[in-house]
């Protein structure tokens, strides 16, 4: 499931990755490792889900981030969503030389 669902996208290194994922998140949040993915990719799919409603698909132009906000903010009963981009820069924060 997690070959599919939450593959390490930067260096291919999946189990690094999981392990990463699981020591820095994981352990923290109470669940065990097994309920702990399952949850992450049942909270991405929801989210999906969520962006689907609100027509907001990917493509090559970028959305406007006020857009997105409210369309997220009207599914979720007016409840404001707080967005955070991430560039390059924090990806590379992940890597094994972090």
């Amino acid at each position: 499931m997690l070959q599919n669902d939450w593959p390490d996208l930067i260096d291919g290194d999946n189990n690094w990755f999981w392990q990463h994922e699981w020591d820095l998140h994981g352990k923290a949040s109470g669940l065990d490792q097994e309920t702990f993915f399952i949850k992450g990719i049942q909270l991405l799919s929801d989210l999906e889900r969520k962006f689907a409603k609100a027509n907001i698909i990917p493509r090559d132009i970028p959305y406007d981030k006020k857009y997105i906000k409210t369309e997220l903010g009207r599914l979720m009963d007016g409840v404001e969503p707080i967005l955070v981009c991430r560039g390059k820069k924090k990806q590379s924060s992940i890597s094994r030389n972090s």
